[in-house]
């Protein structure tokens, strides 16, 4: 350990004591940085031995330098440290300074230390990898590779050569093992292979070939003609209860039609399949009496619609790709009665699906909840509509005008957005309790407008 000046102030080992390295590079960076400093060769006045020094400030809690730690690590353990690296055989390796001067060499040879790198194996510009052959033609590659550089630029590098014939060599007989173990294996899996497609492709399809010939004729193979594959045999089951399957489909699906025109026929419209000429095809379901028609089962479109109703039916569905729906009305003893043709067209034929119903009573709905919300909304009384719990849905344009709420500001909010401070909490539960009680509530409440007057 050395104090700011460079004077040695505490020594592990060493033979000289008194000793100040101020003049030393690595002592210098290490005092104008904040990190590890790396130095060059040199002869260690310390320990009187080839060394190479690091340096690391040391630095108190106000981030004031205090001194320098500095490491001294001879040659000859660099050199030691090298050599019981267990390099390949013909490997090469140099550790070096960032001059260029030798620190560590393998196969170690003490008399390089020191000494610049001159092996021409060694000297490739500022390559890091390359492939290049020596003087005896053997080729080697090359890699060179820092160990440590510090913030000054300053590293320490290692440098290998190595023979790559032995390499090459050996991995060109470890491949043609492999090529020779692949194709051996390649010619026992494809005789193999013969073998089992043979007994369980080929002898059993021409098995199943032979059973299908005989199902062709109407008769039914005997057992030792079925195949033997477990696949091919459950094939050929299939084919064996096709007949039955079929027969038990058909009756499903026979189950189904009458199911289906079951619920046709019970339901209160008029289930129609006519073709483009309006001749009546199928008809289901319930003809309405209001109708035109004498015959109980109608063979045209005309019995049972007027002329005029039934043309432009026909003229639609004769466009028609897509579902369309039709509302007419028809002129009876009762006066006119509304009703609706949904027309959906069949693909690939010249049919068409009519469902007639009759929407009388709905449009007379449709016309009451007009005049409903004609008087709601024009109504002069301020009216809300709220659901079980007050909380408001809708309000008319009176409501708005007599408590200066607008619509959005009141709808999703209870009706306490009203209360003011001139009734009690029993008084608001009497209300809601007629109001869920008898269903009505009649009498006075001093509300508050939005602008807090009453």
């Amino acid at each position: 350990m050395v104090d700011t000046q460079g004077n040695l102030k505490c020594v592990t080992n060493g033979r000289v004591k008194n000793v100040n390295i101020s003049d030393r590079q690595y002592f210098k960076n290490a005092i104008s940085g904040n990190g590890l400093s790396v130095g060059y060769f040199q002869h260690d006045r310390s320990i009187q031995a080839p060394s190479v020094n690091f340096a690391y400030p040391i630095i108190d809690e106000s981030n004031q330098l205090k001194g320098v730690l500095v490491s001294v690590i001879a040659l000859n353990w660099w050199n030691i440290a090298l050599n019981e690296t267990k390099l390949p055989k013909g490997a090469n390796a140099i550790i070096a300074d960032s001059n260029g001067l030798i620190l560590a060499d393998y196969p170690s040879t003490p008399s390089n230390l020191g000494k610049k790198i001159t092996n021409k194996n060694f000297l490739h510009s500022e390559k890091k990898l390359t492939v290049f052959k020596d003087d005896k033609g053997v080729n080697k590659v090359f890699h060179r590779a820092v160990i440590y550089k510090d913030l000054h630029n300053n590293n320490l590098d290692i440098y290998i050569t190595l023979s790559t014939g032995e390499f090459i060599d050996h991995a060109n007989a470890k491949f043609i093992k492999t090529i020779f173990a692949f194709f051996s294996a390649i010619i026992v899996i494809a005789l193999i292979g013969k073998r089992l497609i043979s007994n369980s492709i080929f002898k059993p399809i021409a098995e199943l070939a032979l059973a299908s010939d005989i199902l062709a004729k109407g008769n039914m193979p005997t057992h030792s003609i079925k195949p033997n594959s477990p696949e091919l045999y459950s094939l050929y089951n299939r084919f064996e209860n096709m007949a039955a399957t079929r027969l038990h489909a058909e009756a499903n699906l026979k189950s189904k039609h009458d199911e289906l025109t079951g619920l046709l026929n019970a339901l209160p419209d008029t289930y129609i399949k006519l073709n483009i000429k309006g001749e009546i095809l199928k008809i289901s379901g319930i003809i309405s009496p209001l109708l035109a028609t004498d015959n109980i089962q109608p063979k045209n479109l005309f019995e049972i619609l007027p002329k005029q109703i039934s043309e432009l039916i026909l003229a639609k569905a004769a466009k028609l790709k897509n579902l369309l729906t039709l509302e007419f009305k028809v002129n009876t003893q009762q006066g006119e009665v509304y009703f609706e043709a949904r027309i959906n067209h069949l693909a690939k034929t010249a049919e068409c699906i009519i469902l007639l119903r009759d929407i009388n009573q709905r449009k007379i709905n449709d016309n009451a909840l007009h005049l409903a919300s004609l008087v709601y909304n024009n109504s002069r009384e301020s009216m809300a509509i709220t659901d079980p719990n007050g909380i408001i849905y809708d309000v008319n344009p009176a409501f708005c005008k007599t408590t200066q709420y607008s619509k959005e500001e009141v709808t999703g909010n209870t009706t306490h957005i009203l209360s003011s401070d001139k009734h009690t909490k029993e008084f608001y539960q009497q209300i809601w309790g007629s109001i869920n009680s008898t269903g009505r509530w009649q009498g006075e409440v001093i509300n508050c407008k939005k602008m807090a007057s009453y």
